[in-house]
This record gives C-alpha cells, structure tokens and sequence, in this order.
C-alpha cells in the first residue's frame, strides 16, 4: 500500500523520488564510510529551494522531527541524498529507517506536508522510487540511483520475497 500525501500540491515541487530502507552494500555514505538507508528528494521546479527551516519524519505525527541545516538547496530539477542513520549531522537524519515499512514526510517552514509517502517492506539492496521522477508510479531498482534521475533505470513492478518451493521432484 502506498499513500501520497502531499503529491499533486500546487506548491509542492519537492517530492521523495526514491529510498532504501535496508541498504548493505549498495551505496556507501561518503561522510562515514557506510552503508546507510537513504531518502532521496527531487525538485520538480525551475527555480532552486531553499530547504532553511524545513522538516523530515519517519513519524507524520511528529513533522518536526528532524531540521534540515540552514543553506540547504536543492537546485531546479536536482535531487539531494538524506542520509538515515541516526547521526543527527549534516545531510544525516535523526532517524533510522525501518525495513519492516515506515512513512516517510517532507514539511516546508510552515509545517505543511510537501511530500509524504508510507512504504512496505524492503528488500536488501533494492531501492524503491517513483519509476520516472515525480511520477505517481513507484517501482523497486536493483541498481539504485541516489542523487541521480531514475528515468533511465530498468524498474520492476514487484519483488521475489522468497525462493520458490516445487512440492514434487522434477523430472
């Protein structure tokens, strides 16, 4: 189940494009040499946004959660990589993402969502994010795209959570 909150607000150009709750080898976090689960934002806009007095969650009820730093900018059409592992510096979120399934929002300075998405369980190494960016669909991407565009990535419509079991021998 997947539920956009704030997608298709007329102020809203700033969207969760893609995100990896369970993040083992796929991508390294250059500040602490890692590997960290991620959120990537796009800005759908022509103009830069300042993110100065924004806010991430993993808890909509909770929009304050985690400050973006003062000078933050995304420019037009550009994305930029939240790091979610509890270090609380820089681009590194307060919170940690579960890979049970989580929410995940975006509030500008005045507390108004901008984005906000809930998400199932994740897979290791296999990021999921809107198929083409800004989008409505969303796909799972065994070769992930932080910081980058996600339209020239090969997207797959669902994930294999088990090796199948044949009850009969073949032959």
């Amino acid at each position: 189940v997947l539920l956009l909150v704030g997608h298709g607000l007329a102020e809203a150009q700033v969207v969760v494009n893609e995100l990896m709750a369970t993040n083992s080898l796929a991508v390294s976090d250059p500040d602490f040499d890692d590997s960290s689960d991620w959120v990537e934002l796009h800005n759908l806009g022509a103009e830069a946004v300042d993110l100065s007095g924004w806010f991430a969650t993993d808890n909509l009820n909770d929009a304050t959660k985690w400050a973006f730093p003062t000078g933050t900018v995304i420019p037009d059409g550009g994305f930029l990589v939240l790091w979610c592992d509890g270090e609380a510096t820089g681009l590194h979120t307060s919170f940690k993402l579960g890979s049970t399934g989580e929410e995940i929002g975006v509030f500008n300075a005045s507390l108004e969502v901008q984005d906000a998405v809930l998400f199932e369980a994740q897979d290791t190494d296999i990021s999921w994010g809107r198929s083409m960016d800004g989008s409505d669909q969303w796909a799972w991407f065994e070769q992930p795209t932080p910081g980058a565009s996600n339209n020239s990535s090969v997207a797959y419509e669902g994930v294999v959570h088990h090796v199948p079991h044949f009850s009969e021998s073949g032959g």
